[in-house]
């Protein structure tokens, strides 16, 4: 690749020094701290292309793996109608209750329980298979019991979602591809 490929600069007051991030729908982007030099981003970007490079190939090649088809964008407003659904039916089995189902568009999390008992899910899961969904649900019901990931919380998981751990190991082989929409 002799020219450098499009990318979009993002400024972040959180950031401390840049970094890159490839990703399909937006492409490459380049987060700087603000009040950043803007004119070096191009000598960055040079010295960087080999990293460039092989990400671009990754990405084309997870698009290859999903044989070019990428389900058609669920709305919002049914993601958070099935959420909700499959949130109250495993809360019934389980004998729980929670406040709220909020969904959000997340790289890194999949799932949070507040205090007051609000359960955050990733809106990406939408498009992973339900009992990979479902195994996420019920992590975070069981939070409702026991706020950590002792020994005893892992065994309330396991008992009402036996196949936790390939859910996980799903998750961790195939979330970069959900969060980036090729799932």
């Amino acid at each position: 690749m002799s020219e450098l490929p499009k990318y979009t600069v993002r400024e972040s007051s959180k950031a401390r020094r840049y970094h890159l991030e490839m990703d399909w729908n937006d492409g490459l982007i380049v987060v700087v701290p603000k009040r950043w030099n803007l004119a070096y981003v191009e000598h960055l970007l040079r010295a960087k292309i080999s990293w460039i490079e092989k990400h671009i190939r990754m990405l084309a090649k997870e698009k290859t793996e999903t044989n070019n088809v990428l389900i058609p964008a669920v709305s919002k407003i049914e993601a958070k109608r099935i959420f909700l659904s499959e949130t109250q039916a495993m809360a019934k089995i389980m004998g729980l209750t929670f406040q709220r189902v909020i969904l959000r568009k997340q790289k890194t999390r999949w799932g949070s329980c507040s205090s007051i008992g609000n359960l955050n899910f990733n809106l990406h899961l939408i498009l992973a298979p339900q009992h990979v969904r479902r195994s996420v649900i019920v992590h975070e019901l069981a939070h409702r019991l026991v706020p950590n990931h002792s020994k005893r919380f892992w065994r309330i998981v396991e008992l009402y979602c036996p196949d936790y751990k390939e859910c996980r190991a799903w998750l961790r082989k195939n979330g970069r591809m959900l969060t980036n929409g090729l799932l």
